[in-house]
């Protein structure tokens, strides 16, 4: 397991033994291994999510989760869902909770507290009173939320204007009037392993552009492209994103590479895998300025179709522009913002003042159950009075008759 395997590290070992620190920052990317350190340190947390607030966390922080509207990080919902998608939303993000918070974070915070402290309280706990929590997230390319006070939005900290290119990506990128393309699907997938009959259409389609055609290709080159290609095992995807001559980006949808496309205000055409990137390029193709197309739809004549329709259709130049222009419209931008926010949390030594009082409520007692149970006490209670003397006069006015011969003694004494 990766917790036993950190914690019993020499290396770490040391940390935890003789280490001294005035603030503790992590990625949540490294799970939990992590969390009790601003603990054990005695030191103000924050951390750091590599995409949106992460279901649970909200709650945790004393918000609500907002199953209603606040799409699940790996489904393919929007902010608008139907009554199943609610359903559905509810359902997978309560169960990601449940084996996050009551399974995954309970043994690792068993194995930490074998392994290094068995005083360490349970890693909820400890997860409450983090300082911060950077979001790598932005209405621009992330759907709005309410968010609690102690969570702070940096998304896009890393984009920046571009730069110059190398001398000889320059002249093949400025070689033709139509401009070019740019290519790149992440660095946890290889194009080369991809089945052939799918590399040729991408070849083939690439073929039949009058663009110029940037493709990062790790790996050997192949000798079957086209003169318009050129394939690079790295490439400065910024610099290419921000030039002048950049028309469209054909991307996986990855969160960092989205942001980058919105910052420089490039159309997208996304071939989302699986995890938030079906949520990212969702997010985009709503906003307007991209395109999405399955990999299973994948052929020659899709991909021609799909990368002319971003290319020619003004609407996608017309929405990156406009988005990148909201994103870039901020008071602070995000990189200053975390500097500040860190610097403040290290000056302050925590961020006591932001903590929301609903954190120490129970959820009954956030929703205000017990509040609308004294208030339904009002209206039974009489209720009930009403219903009790109704009853006891009805009861009495149904007394059971005398029988014949009694009655018959009652009138002779009457007279």
């Amino acid at each position: 397991m990766v917790a036993e395997t950190t914690y019993g590290d020499s290396r770490i070992q040391t940390l935890l033994a003789k280490g001294k620190f005035d603030l503790v920052m992590f990625s949540e990317a490294c799970g939990l291994t992590c969390y009790p350190f601003g603990w054990h340190f005695k030191a103000p947390t924050i951390a750091m999510s590599p995409n949106v607030l992460f279901p649970g966390r909200a709650a945790l922080l004393g918000d609500e989760e907002h199953y209603s509207y606040v799409p699940f990080i790996l489904s393919s919902y929007t902010d608008k869902m139907s009554l199943n998608q609610r359903l559905g939303n509810y359902l997978i993000s309560k169960l990601f909770n449940t084996f996050v918070h009551d399974w995954h974070i309970d043994s690792v915070h068993s194995i930490f507290k074998k392994m290094v402290d068995p005083d360490c309280p349970p890693f909820i706990e400890i997860e409450k009173n983090f300082s911060l929590v950077f979001t790598n997230s932005h209405p621009s390319f992330s759907y709005p939320r309410t968010l609690p006070p102690q969570v702070i939005e940096v998304g896009g900290l890393h984009c920046r204007p571009a730069r110059p290119l190398p001398d000889d990506l320059e002249a093949f990128v400025s070689s033709s009037e139509a401009g070019f393309v740019v290519f790149a699907i992440g660095s946890a997938i290889k194009m080369e392993d991809m089945p052939e009959e799918m590399i040729q259409s991408f070849i083939k389609a690439f073929a039949r552009l009058p663009q110029r055609v940037v493709w990062q290709w790790k790996g050997k080159v192949r000798s079957d492209l086209p003169a318009n290609v050129l394939a690079v095992p790295w490439l400065p995807q910024q610099d290419l994103l921000g030039h002048k001559h950049c028309r469209a980006f054909l991307t996986h949808g990855g969160l960092n590479s989205l942001q980058e496309a919105v910052y420089h205000g490039v159309p997208v055409l996304g071939f989302p895998f699986g995890t938030d990137q079906t949520l990212n390029v969702g997010r985009a193709v709503k906003e307007g300025y991209a395109a999405k197309l399955e990999w299973k739809e994948i052929t020659q004549e899709t991909l021609i179709k799909s990368i002319q329709e971003i290319l020619h259709d003004s609407k996608y130049k017309k929405s990156a522009k406009r988005i990148s222009g909201m994103f870039r419209d901020q008071i602070q931008p995000p990189l200053e913002r975390a500097v500040f926010w860190t610097e403040f949390v290290l000056r302050h030594k925590g961020t006591d003042h932001l903590r929301l009082g609903s954190i120490d409520l129970a959820p009954y007692q956030r929703a205000l159950v017990d509040v609308y149970f004294v208030f339904s006490l009002f209206f039974i209670i009489p209720l009930l009075l009403v219903f009790f003397c109704v009853r006891k006069c009805c009861c009495a006015n149904k007394r059971p008759a005398a029988p014949p011969a009694v009655r018959n003694e009652q009138i002779k004494k009457r007279q």
